[in-house]
């Protein structure tokens, strides 16, 4: 078993001798096996064990339980943490399990910060593999929810000049294999492991007993296909962006072609896998698919917005549309020099003589300081409001000027108004007024640079 666990790490390159890794250890049979299998290997490593604070006694059990493995190993890098799980699940509003998963990862992200592990080490095997794939396959996830619980998952980036990763060093090993490695005196049970309250524990109990009767090895014959489907779509993941690259635009958000010779069924997929990370589920994807010719249909997930602007779809991550809304204005001084909030802007007055030596850009106004009146006032544009837009000799309307420049929602999000005793400027990212701009008799340019 000890030649089959190097080679399995070894195989799939979990660590190195240069990994600092540390063992999450519950004290379940699992977490006790991998424990034993480093230890015999002759790996250096440390242990975590979080306490929940969800079964009473029994977690404080598994604490102390944890606390004389270690012991009896001589392990002494050993990390404890107590968490009041239900505590924050109410706080923030999501379950249980979920709530400890976060309080987890939070707490194995401060450990490789503090401690510098470079690797954490879960007892994760072949049969929790088949639980996540029919648990996946019940959501709905599609490919990428099927394509199994990664070897080696990236949790922090930079670690002592190396990246941190969550491993899963039993993956070759099946329920069977890991009851044949301990016995029952050397780990402590969790009682809600037996209760079929549980989707996971229906899946566990229940399905794969009956699918290993008809296929025996059941974990092991349907880990191939887990492989298989994670090599499809790695491979997928690594051509489509050479064929259809994502793109930025100035105010940082993706842009993704929609191509116009695919039927429904293929947006649908090309769609799948290009809004991979931005939490949209199947159902919404199918519904942006079908929905692809509707400029101007908004679709939104706990990450994102997605906007459909003509033949491209246009994600803006953690949106802030109704902050900007409710942040009021900002008031300039004569001699502010920068602001941060609700845009990051940097002012500063330049002598007429040089203004051949200033860049230019979309980002850039450069304004007749004489005609200014401060303070200044930066606030997202008001209903109605006009301007007098470079190049024109009339007011137009904002809502008229975003029309005719065909300027997509999240653009609108993002363009402020920077206003002198109620006059608009300059439209940030836009275009200056033509009352203000630059002309031979200005003395000095007022210079404003969104940053």
């Amino acid at each position: 078993m000890i030649v089959k666990f190097k080679n399995f790490v070894t195989k799939h390159n979990l660590f190195d001798e240069t990994d600092k890794v540390l063992i999450s250890v519950s004290g379940g049979r699992d977490s006790i096996v991998l424990m034993k299998l480093f230890a015999q290997a002759g790996f250096v490593f440390g242990v975590a064990h979080c306490n929940y604070h969800l079964r009473g006694e029994e977690s404080d059990r598994d604490e102390r339980f944890v606390r004389d493995v270690c012991s009896k190993y001589g392990i002494t890098d050993l990390h404890v943490v107590e968490f009041d799980t239900e505590k924050y699940a109410a706080q923030n509003k999501i379950s249980i399990e979920m709530a400890a998963r976060n309080l987890r990862y939070e707490w194995y992200n401060e450990l490789c910060e503090k401690e510098g592990y470079t690797k954490i080490a879960t007892a994760h095997h072949l049969n929790d593999q088949c639980e996540t794939f029919f648990i996946n396959l019940l959501r709905s996830t599609g490919i990428n929810g099927i394509r199994g619980i990664p070897l080696k998952r990236e949790i922090n980036n930079n670690i002592n000049g190396k990246k941190c990763h969550i491993i899963r060093p039993l993956m070759f090993l099946s329920r069977k294999d890991i009851d044949s490695q301990v016995n029952d005196n050397e780990f402590v049970d969790d009682y809600t492991n037996f209760t079929d309250k549980y989707t996971r524990n229906i899946i566990r109990h229940n399905i794969i007993p009956k699918l290993d009767e008809i296929q025996s090895n059941f974990p092991e014959i349907l880990n191939k296909s887990i492989e298989q489907f994670d090599c499809t779509a790695r491979l997928i993941e690594r051509v489509l962006p050479s064929i259809f690259p994502k793109t930025t635009d100035n105010n940082g958000n993706t842009i993704i072609t929609l191509p116009d010779n695919f039927d429904e069924a293929e947006l649908q997929g090309y769609l799948y896998f290009m809004l991979n990370g931005y939490g949209f589920n199947l159902s919404q994807i199918k519904t942006i698919s079908q929905s692809h010719k509707s400029t101007g249909s908004l679709f939104y997930s706990d990450r994102a917005t997605l906007l459909i602007d003509r033949q491209r779809i246009i994600v803006k991550e953690n949106i802030i549309s109704e902050h900007l809304e409710n942040s009021g204005c900002i008031l300039v001084n004569d001699d502010t020099k920068t602001i941060d909030t609700p845009i990051k802007l940097e002012f500063n007055k330049v002598d007429i003589k040089e203004i051949n030596s200033l860049k230019v850009g979309t980002n850039i106004a450069l304004l007749d300081y004489e005609k200014l009146i401060f303070p200044l006032e930066i606030s997202l544009p008001k209903e109605g409001e006009t301007f007098m837009p470079l190049g024109m000799r009339k007011h137009k309307k904002i809502s008229d000027f975003y029309i005719d420049k065909k300027v997509d929602y999240f653009t609108k999000c993002c363009t402020f108004a920077v206003r002198t005793d109620g006059k608009i400027t300059w439209l940030t990212n836009m275009r200056i007024d033509e009352r203000f701009k630059v002309t031979d008799d200005t003395k000095i340019v007022y210079k404003i640079e969104k940053k």
